[in-house]
């Protein structure tokens, strides 16, 4: 007996979402570009008003759209969201809705261990020790998302690619037979520096997703040391979490 699938028809707001989805994805409707008025989407797509209210506003919910009084809905780009149960690296997160990563070094060092020893004493680094630290400007499809401050182990990682920081620090790592194993996580809302405001092209009003982690490799050592901070509107964590079943007496 054969199988029939039925295939289910999108509800009208959903068909606005997909729509405007697909150009912003593209590129099409870049950053900053103003999508039309409520009145004119109804009439584009013969739909009523309620209809559209509910595709913007989802797509606002979404991060793709910005709504402003009185002035319209203007394009801000996708909204990446990150699974904190796996680790994914930042090209593959923004790949993940269709955007190109881009990252720009902006400043390297290399340090002694005893200059900055919160993060020998994370790395497990002896005073003698050396530390590889660089700022990076990470964006998707050129427009500005983050601002990441790393610290690697040069005990764990003698020498750096640059290249390849301009691309993807986990390729570089995976190259040099490095596994990411675990990694401890903090989260927390900040707001931005006055460089962190000039380099992210944001207002001082604009939240910071503040990102602290520490990476272990196969072998569960600790080589990196990283803070990085994203435009809250464009990037958020997703926790799962697991409740324990509760004990009962007899």
């Amino acid at each position: 007996m054969k199988m029939r699938y039925i295939q289910m028809k999108q509800a009208k707001y959903e068909e606005i979402q997909s729509y405007f989805k697909k150009r912003i994805l593209s590129g099409k409707y870049p950053v900053g570009y103003q999508i039309e008025t409520e009145m004119e989407l109804c009439e584009k797509f013969g739909v009523s008003r309620q209809t559209v209210n509910k595709a913007l506003q989802s797509l606002a919910n979404e991060g793709y759209i910005e709504r402003k009084r009185g002035k319209g809905s203007f394009v801000t780009g996708p909204f990446v969201q990150k699974s904190i149960r796996r680790h994914t690296s930042f090209t593959k997160d923004l790949e993940s809705v269709g955007m190109a990563a881009g990252s720009k070094l902006l400043k390297y060092d290399y340090l002694k261990a005893s200059d900055e020893p919160e993060v020998a004493a994370a790395l497990n680094l002896s005073d003698s020790d050396h530390i590889h630290y660089f700022i990076r400007l990470r964006t998707g499809n050129g427009i500005p998302i983050a601002i990441s401050y790393t610290y690697l182990s040069a005990v764990i990682i003698p020498d750096i690619d640059f290249s390849a920081l301009s691309r993807s620090q986990d390729e570089m790592t995976r190259a040099m037979n490095i596994y990411h194993k675990r990694a401890i996580y903090q989260l927390s809302a900040c707001v931005p520096t006055d460089i962190q405001m000039r380099l992210l092209e944001i207002s001082p009003h604009t939240a910071l997703l503040w990102n602290h982690h520490l990476t272990f490799d196969q072998y569960d050592r600790p080589y990196e040391y990283i803070d990085t901070y994203y435009i809250g509107s464009k990037y958020t964590y997703n926790i799962e979490v697991y409740t324990e079943s509760p004990e009962y007496e007899a």
